[in-house]
């Protein structure tokens, strides 16, 4: 596991990194986020989740390489499993996207109205 490598710790660490996933200015998003129904806000979670595991199949992918060029075996193992986990997750969003957007959209459509009748 990654958790092996590093100084002798045998946990994975904690840390997070940000990434700059494109979003609204505060003042704009707190205006939406007052008016966002569930499931909107729901969907913005899935489509900032899909952009999140596709960076990190790209990330666990040039590592991938990297460590192919170094020679560095037990660390191709290890990232190679990563990057299928992280295909697998990206997967699993690209194919439920149709089912969860159908499950929201009577909220959706029903907020959508209500702005119409306005």
């Amino acid at each position: 596991m990654i958790s092996d490598f590093g100084n002798g710790q045998k946990s994975a660490t904690k840390d997070k990194a940000q990434l700059p996933i494109p979003t609204l200015p505060k003042s704009l998003a707190n205006i939406f986020q007052k008016t966002m129904t569930s499931a909107e806000s729901e969907l913005i979670a899935a489509k900032e989740d899909a952009i999140v595991e596709n960076a990190e199949i790209i990330v666990y992918d040039m590592l991938t390489h990297l460590a192919e060029r170094m020679n560095a075996g037990s660390a191709i193992a290890i990232l190679s499993e990563s990057l299928s986990e992280e295909r697998a997750m990206a997967d699993w969003i690209k194919t439920n996207t149709p089912d969860m957007v159908t499950q929201l959209w009577p909220e959706i459509e029903a907020s959508i109205s209500t702005y119409e009748e306005e």
